[in-house]
């Protein structure tokens, strides 16, 4: 990513679950050659909230596997506040106020990118899982780096894209992050042609024969995904490139999108039943707001205002299950919808 190197102060990275998301930012963080840490924000997918224990546990692993890459850095780092150093590396301490100890962290990580010459990349995968974070305000951090720290680029990414944007807030006048700009880059699925070209490429470095007519068919049932193409090209390897393995995909990717669906629901079970309606109908084909509404409400024999609509519809497309195409709704990844329709949901 070139913004990356330019030293852009926030880079978005967004697009569908599966769509290669991480392995586009693992790449780009390898080839920059700058120092880097990962922040994997998938830990707290399954939990209602997130403490700021939680997140200084996993923050503090992903500076701490940049400590062994780089041993001098543990110079800087002494003597900050709020933060130990040790044998296993640096620990928060959890004594006094977190914001100013991460502050303090991400200063001294900025004087030793100056001090090298170096760009130092701070990113945050699958990041609107922030949002649940409680003890600690994590958009002033990230306003305060943005202002302040010019040596330190932060990339946020993200699959469910509303949710994300709800979190950051920057066309808030009362939020920290208010009016910063960043570079945005959209990770889309691969059209059918380099779909097919992609799993070609894979199965000759295998040395294995790919029909097209098979090839066609994972593409038709997986669509151009990469995360579920990689999964078929992995499982091929193993037991053949044939249907009956795309078909596997298939179901085993249908059970994970279902499971994902439901964490949705866990915070949401006054709505859960709508939620589930209007899943069920996109999963048979699109439709447009209105018609959805007209579904709805003929199934609760009721009217229902469009704004309370308009918040189910938003929650589904924010969440990344549900996208808008052509001026209709959709379930955004085909392997959800025949979950949906398999009763999995």
């Amino acid at each position: 990513m070139g913004e990356m190197r330019k030293g852009t102060p926030l880079i978005l990275l967004l697009g569908l679950r599966r769509v290669g998301k991480t392995s586009l930012l693992y790449t780009a963080l390898n080839e920059s050659k700058q120092p880097w840490i990962l922040v994997d924000c998938r830990e707290f997918e399954e939990r209602f909230a997130v403490s700021h224990q939680d997140f200084l546990e996993v923050f503090e692993r992903a500076v701490n596997t940049l400590l062994k890459k780089h041993r001098n850095l543990s110079y800087y780092l002494k003597g900050v506040k709020g933060v130990t150093l040790g044998g296993f590396g640096m620990q928060f301490s959890f004594e006094g106020e977190l914001r100013s100890s991460v502050v303090a962290l991400l200063r001294q990580l900025d004087r030793w990118g100056s001090d090298q010459g170096s760009k130092i990349v701070v990113a945050f995968d699958e990041a609107q899982e922030l949002h649940r974070l409680r003890g600690l305000n994590i958009q002033s951090v990230l306003a305060y780096t943005y202002d302040r720290l010019r040596n330190i680029v932060v990339v946020l990414t993200g699959s469910q894209v509303g949710l994300l944007y709800r979190f950051l807030q920057t066309q808030n006048p009362k939020t920290p992050l208010f009016g910063r700009s960043f570079a945005e880059i959209a990770v889309g699925r691969l059209n059918d042609k380099d779909a097919i070209d992609f799993l070609s490429k894979g199965f000759e470095q295998l040395d294995m024969k790919a029909g097209n007519d098979i090839l066609e068919y994972c593409v038709d049932r997986l669509d151009g995904i990469l995360g579920w193409l990689t999964a078929f090209g992995a499982r091929a390897s193993r037991e053949g490139v044939k249907r009956e393995v795309v078909d596997k995909v298939l179901e085993e990717g249908s059970r994970l999108a279902a499971e994902e669906v439901k964490r949705f629901f866990v915070a949401r079970d006054v709505a859960e039943k709508r939620y589930r309606l209007l899943l069920r109908r996109l999963s048979e084909e699109p439709a447009s707001w209105t018609q959805l509404k007209t579904f709805l409400e003929a199934k609760e024999a009721r009217r229902i205002s469009p704004s309370i609509f308009t918040n189910l519809v938003n929650n589904l497309v924010d969440s990344g299950f549900v996208e808008k195409f052509n001026g209709a709704y959709r379930i955004s990844d085909p392997i959800l919808s025949y979950g949906i329709r398999a009763d999995l949901v």
